[in-house]
């Protein structure tokens, strides 16, 4: 535990002291992604697109929980004059109802669903041209990293600022002699 703390304070200072000697060179960008996908056309276009079947989703939805209600209502006021079995057979019906409801539920707005799905087809095409043009300028202009003030997400970063091979050596560099890891350096 005590050489984990050393070898992070360790990794920390390197990190520090690496970006210490390149600051003064820095060139950083930064993007509001929220401002972006909330006037861009396209992402615009795309939510509203969403949000038009989403509404019809929930006009479907809203039509199978009234049918429910209705039969509900229907058997609270018939069940003094229904037998045993047409009661049962009643109580059936509403809860096939109820669970293709939560099915419905599930297969539209649940994990992986409908929604999800068609936000990520119609989406998708948005990101990767916002993506393609953060890159663009960020090369263009030439900026070492492009930050979202949202997110907080390096959007772009010129390759000659990531250390990840640079800490990797290090880490390593520490490894004793006898393991079979394959020395990078």
């Amino acid at each position: 535990m005590k050489v984990q703390r050393i070898l992070i304070t360790a990794v920390a200072i390197l990190s520090m002291v690496s970006y210490s000697l390149y600051a003064a060179d820095v060139k950083i960008g930064v993007v509001d992604s929220q401002r972006i996908l909330s006037t861009y056309a396209a992402a615009v276009d795309a939510n509203k697109q969403l949000e038009t079947e989403n509404n019809q989703w929930a006009q479907e939805l809203q039509k199978l929980t009234e049918e429910l209600q209705r039969q509900e209502k229907e058997l609270d006021n018939q069940s003094l004059l229904l037998s045993e079995a047409k009661r049962k057979e009643r109580t059936e019906e509403l809860r096939s109802l109820f669970d293709q409801i939560q099915k419905f539920r599930e297969n539209t707005w649940g994990e992986n669903g409908k929604y999800f799905q068609r936000q990520q087809e119609l989406m998708r095409p948005v990101f990767n041209r916002i993506n393609e043009v953060i890159n663009m300028l960020g090369e263009d202009d030439d900026y070492d990293i492009v930050l979202d003030t949202v997110q907080g997400n390096v959007l772009y970063a010129k390759q000659n600022i990531d250390i990840t091979q640079d800490v990797l050596d290090e880490l390593e560099s520490d490894l004793p002699e006898s393991t079979d890891q394959p020395n990078r350096r």
